[in-house]
């Protein structure tokens, strides 16, 4: 089936599959790392998921809600620690980070910066997080290291519920 599916689609040009069941573990590769390469991948390769853990995410946190194990319009600061929120949304002195909603985090719409893209691009056209990712790509950013990193360097985009900015950040808090 794997490779049924990397091959028929001139878009996919490899795939890596893991199946863990109770009893049960198979783990597959096939295909290439990129188009033009020799590079066969192998069930052991590692990869950067990015954004698709956006999806996971947010099905996770609905599955949360339908249990009623929260909802959409709690405020963030009920389910993050203050100490981790505090200074991620200041402006003018004010404090917003009490008006964070669930909602908001999962739409984009909290106004916080992300951390990945934001902020003035280096020679190469990179954000600076991305220029240190690049620089130390064996580096693993624990999630509170990226939001210390943007209280620091990143201030928000807008305030809470008043527009869309796409924001990485946001889904760090939510994981």
């Amino acid at each position: 089936l794997l490779d049924h599916a990397v091959g028929r689609d001139s878009v996919v040009h490899g795939g890596i599959l893991l199946i863990d069941a109770p009893g049960f573990q198979w783990k597959g590769a096939s295909g290439v790392l990129h188009p033009g390469s020799a590079m066969t991948l192998l069930p052991d390769d590692q990869f950067v998921a990015a954004s698709i853990t956006k999806m996971i995410t947010a099905t996770t946190l609905m599955l949360l809600v339908e249990d009623g194990c929260l909802a959409l319009e709690m405020p963030v600061n009920r389910l993050v620690p203050v100490a981790v929120l505090k200074g991620l949304h200041t402006t003018e002195s004010c404090s917003y980070e009490d008006q964070i909603t669930v909602r908001q985090l999962l739409n984009h719409t909290s106004g916080l910066a992300d951390f990945f893209g934001d902020g003035r691009p280096s020679d190469h056209g990179f954000s600076p997080f991305l220029e240190m990712v690049v620089d130390e790509p064996e580096r693993f950013w624990d999630p509170l290291e990226t939001l210390t990193w943007t209280k620091r360097f990143l201030k928000p985009v807008g305030f809470p519920g008043q527009g869309w900015h796409y924001s990485d950040t946001g889904y760090v808090l939510l994981g």
